[in-house]
């Protein structure tokens, strides 16, 4: 039998003893190191690490029998002979109690004691090799909970890979998925990324996992070790590989891939067993983590069918729903709308389409915030749609809607939840667009006579029994006292002294009698007892809940000789302002529903034209599309209509920015050919240009006048005969420079020469099918003599027509 190699620590004082022993078992093939000293042999043991000490008892320092309890303590699995000249059995039952293994007497026969230390050696290679099965086995047993306690795939291979690393010697462990056939590979898991998932790596790259992905066997790549590998950052340790095909059955299913630096390769049959197991459990894993996916995938269609049910008993409870309210909300007088938990209007009643303009069927089945003009929504959270979330709400609030017809309508909106398990949401409203007209207009109307109270050339104050309870800033100015001081001031203090009888007197039989005689004129003394001559008109009035009196004070100095002219002046102001006013209001009105009332919702109709064209909610067939398109046409020359009327009232306004300043004119006039080109052709007209070579640079503004030439070219396209030629020519004047466009069509008759550039002005020419807005001639006008420039026509019946613009070579004013 061969004696097993090993690691010797010899511990004895006997120096000649000590010499002897290392000299023969260094001859028998064992690594032996020598000392004397307990001490020593303490320290020893931790760095040396033996696999077997030879121990004397007797030592100096620390006794044996106490040298061997302190190195079972450091290492319970080291094999302890203690060689002793002492026989007697007391010290042997000591040596043997303190953790010995075998006990020796000096003298001792050669071939015993080598006999006794090959023993030893045996039995601790025998427990080493049991302890490491325990630990592998305790090492699968511990994977196999973690596949039995975890679902997620990934968490299942990264535990896998993270302790096989643990147990053994490896610079990379990873675990391989790869389906049959495939060209490529999926790393799942690796020891040193926990976060690696699905890489996806060819297998052409790694020809021992497709050995034995194909052979279905382990694969060892052992290079020879005493070589280094050369590589681009220099030589590097050869690296030994081993793959552990992953298998279920007969099915290949991925690989368990080890990499290590170290010498040999894994060879012992302990590591190979080990990790063909956990292989085998990494396959269990997958066929599990299969069935855990296709049961999630059975329990996902279970599922979708109980959502199916849901939805199928929740159209009957709307049914059900709908049947309980219908007939108690149809006839009521206010509107009366239901949604659902949603949001989503399940049932309106009679009034409430007739408020909204929608039809029954086109109104039901709208989300509620589709229904409200959402620009006029409060600022302060309370959005009708609040109360879906469960926000409690005003009683009531007013919200405007949009019409289906377009009109915008003020509504109030009470706001209740339903006792109910389906949370029915109700909205009760009714239209209170001129009761909330009138109320703003009467809060206009106290604002503007605050205003003009405060800003009066009279004094005015309101006088609440003997107090001043208001006085404006006129009256302020007059009598020399500051607000807070003229603030319930006693009346009777302002008064001459001769004036105090009559004036109370008067003041009260008006209070009683509810009127008053015509203005009179007192003397009033102010803050320094200067004498004013006023003329005094009261009126009776209520004031914070109680009767009071406003009193008008008018400083008459000078009066009647500036009488006849403050008359004059007042009546020229009064119509002037009033004019002012009513032409601002026009103005004001007719921008904000050009805006408003007509560019919103013809945005949204156009959106839903090309919606319905584009074919996404359904299929249309070729009449509806027709229809469509012919909608979309009309709307666009809407759309143009509102377009030119807000350029032309910007232009008389002068808020339209132009920025002009010296251009090139020629690219910019090409430019705007190129875009009326196609235009043209498709009309079946030709183009002809006159352009010189050179131009001076012209002061314009560049999308202005761009925009009068595609006026210009736009009206001969639509007024010339397919077959017609339309010239375009630029002349080079000694001040200004000309462009004309000329058409050979059916000419402008005299009489609407006059009147071609005037708004909404169209031309009574009998060519059939032209739109128009009658906006662009007089837009085009309006902006070439913002330029300076003037624009007139030359026309010939049956022969055609040509416009001219001209533009200055100096810049005009801003003015």
């Amino acid at each position: 039998m061969a004696i097993p190699q090993g690691k010797i620590l010899i511990i004895e004082d006997d120096k000649g003893l000590r010499d002897f022993l290392r000299e023969v078992l260094t001859i028998q093939g064992y690594h032996i190191a020598a000392t004397e000293d307990g001490r020593e042999a303490v320290s020893k043991l931790k760095t040396y690490k033996p696999d077997l000490i030879l121990l004397d008892l007797t030592l100096p320092g620390i006794d044996g029998i106490e040298l061997c309890k302190i190195f079972k303590n450091i290492d319970s699995s080291i094999s302890i002979i203690i060689i002793t000249g002492r026989s007697n059995q007391q010290d042997i039952i000591a040596g043997l109690e303190a953790g010995a293994d075998d006990y020796i007497v000096k003298p001792t026969h050669l071939a015993e004691l080598l006999a006794r230390i090959n023993s030893q050696l045996r039995s601790k290679k025998l427990y080493d090799q049991l302890e490491r099965e325990k630990n592998d086995l305790a090492a699968i047993l511990e994977i196999t909970r973690t596949i039995s306690s975890q679902l997620d795939p990934a968490e299942i291979f990264f535990a896998i890979v993270k302790k096989i690393s643990e147990i053994i010697d490896v610079d990379r462990c990873n675990i391989w998925l790869v389906e049959k056939g495939a060209e490529f590979g999926y790393i799942v898991a690796a020891h040193d990324n926990p976060v690696i998932k699905n890489l996806k790596i060819p297998l052409s790259k790694y020809p021992e996992i497709q050995q034995a992905l194909q052979t279905g066997k382990m694969v060892i790549c052992q290079p020879p070790f005493q070589q280094k590998v050369k590589s681009p950052q220099g030589p590097q340790e050869p690296q030994s590989i081993m793959v552990f095909p992953i298998m279920f059955q007969s099915d290949i299913m991925g690989t368990l891939f080890l990499r290590t630096e170290r010498p040999p390769l894994m060879s012992n049959k302990r590591e190979i067993k080990l990790c063909q197991g956990i292989a085998n459990a990494v396959a269990i894993a997958i066929k599990n983590a299969h069935l855990f996916a296709s049961i999630k995938e059975e329990s996902r269609k279970r599922e979708m069918a109980l959502i199916e049910l849901e939805r199928a008993k929740y159209a009957q409870r709307e049914l059900e729903l709908k049947a309980k309210y219908e007939e108690l909300f149809e006839h009521a007088s206010d509107g009366l709308i239901t949604l659902d938990k949603d949001g989503f209007i399940r049932f309106a009643n009679k009034k409430a389409i007739e408020i909204t303009g929608y039809s029954k069927g086109s109104l039901l089945g709208k989300h509620i915030h589709q229904l409200f003009y959402t620009e006029t929504l409060p600022q302060n959270g309370s959005c009708p749609w609040n109360i879906l979330e469960g926000v409690e709400l005003p009683g009531s609030m007013d919200i405007f809607i949009l019409t289906k017809d377009g009109r915008k309508r003020c509504l109030s909106v009470t706001m209740n939840r339903l006792p109910d398990k389906e949370n029915t949401i109700t909205f009760s409203f009714r239209d209170v667009t001129e009761k909330r007209t009138l109320e703003r207009r009467l809060r206009e109307s106290e604002e503007k006579y605050r205003i003009m109270i405060e800003r009066a050339n009279d004094g005015i104050i309101i006088v609440q029994g003997e107090l001043i309870k208001f006085a404006n800033k006129k009256f302020q100015e007059m009598m020399e006292y500051s607000a807070e001081e003229v603030r319930s001031l006693d009346y009777r203090k302002i008064l001459a002294p001769e004036e105090y009888d009559p004036i109370r007197e008067v003041f009260w039989k008006g209070l009683i009698e509810r009127e008053l005689s015509q203005p009179f004129g007192i003397t009033l003394m102010n803050r320094y007892g200067k004498r004013i001559e006023v003329e005094v008109s009261a009126a009776p009035i209520e004031f914070k809940g109680r009767p009071a009196y406003q009193v008008f004070l008018r400083d008459i100095t000078r009066r009647k000789e500036l009488e006849i002219q403050l008359k004059q002046h007042a009546k020229e102001i009064w119509e002037a302002n009033q004019k002012l006013k009513e032409i601002d209001k026009i103005k004001s009105n007719f921008l904000a529903a050009t805006n408003h009332e007509l560019r919103t919702p013809l945005t949204v109709i156009k959106g839903y034209i090309k919606l319905l064209l584009s074919e996404s909610p359904g299929k249309i067939n070729n009449v509806q599309k027709q229809l469509l398109k012919e909608s979309k046409e009309s709307l666009d020359r809407l759309v143009s209509l509102v377009n030119s009327m807000l350029d032309l009232s910007r232009i008389e306004s002068g808020t339209m920015e132009m920025e002009i300043k010296d251009r090139e004119l020629i690219p910019c006039l090409l430019d705007v050919i190129k875009r009326m080109e196609h235009f043209v052709k498709d009309s079946g007209l030709k183009l002809d240009l006159k352009l010189p070579k050179v131009l001076p640079p012209v002061p314009f503004d560049k999308d202005r006048i761009e925009q009068v030439m595609i006026n210009l070219i736009d009206n001969a396209i639509k007024f010339s005969t397919k077959g017609g030629k339309i010239r375009i020519s630029v002349s080079d004047g000694k001040d200004q420079i000309l462009i004309s466009v000329e058409d050979q069509g059916m000419g402008i008759p005299e009489e609407d020469r006059a009147v071609i550039f005037n708004e909404f002005s169209k031309l009574k020419r009998k060519k059939v099918g032209i739109q128009g807005t009658g906006l662009g001639l007089a837009i085009s006008k309006k902006i070439v003599e913002a330029h300076g420039g003037k624009i007139w026509v030359e026309s010939l019946p049956q022969k055609g027509s040509k416009f001219f613009f001209s533009l200055p070579l100096i810049k005009p004013s801003p003015n």
